[in-house]
């Protein structure tokens, strides 16, 4: 981490946005500006990776607020990061469609050893590559600081 920027710089950028979608109410994606839309997604994701990995985020988190994420970490050139969302909305994406009467958030119990593995695998690749993660945000969406 950029020891310049301070700490809680990192996440007033992404909270503010998704105040903002809160207020508006979670389904209002649209009413937000393409930034916020991201930036929110992404407080969500990173919100959802520390208290519950991929598992949780896809659970929670709307298909929109899935694509806002993914556009994001495209955006911030989180490379890793997106791979790893990626590959795993692959699976839970297969997974939703043999289980099409099954919450999303509840998948987690029909997940066989091998699935839950490559999600684990998909968490620790993605915690291991997002350390520079919230200074990519901060510098993509605040490129006037230095």
């Amino acid at each position: 981490m950029d020891p310049s920027i301070p700490q809680n710089e990192y996440n007033l950028l992404t909270y503010a946005a998704y105040t903002r979608l809160k207020k508006m109410g979670a389904d209002h994606w649209s009413l937000l500006s393409n930034e916020d839309q991201e930036l929110a997604a992404l407080w969500i994701l990173e919100r959802d990776m520390h208290n519950g990995g991929f598992l949780r985020f896809i659970g929670d988190a709307s298909d929109q607020c899935i694509s806002h994420a993914m556009r994001a970490l495209k955006k911030v050139e989180a490379n890793e990061c997106l791979k790893a969302l990626t590959k795993l909305s692959g699976v839970i994406a297969s997974l939703k469609d043999l289980f099409f009467h099954v919450r999303a958030a509840d998948i987690a119990s029909y997940l066989t050893d091998e699935e839950r593995a490559s999600i684990d695998s998909q968490n620790l690749n993605y915690r291991i590559h997002a350390d520079r993660l919230n200074e990519k945000i901060f510098r993509k969406y605040r490129p006037n600081i230095n």
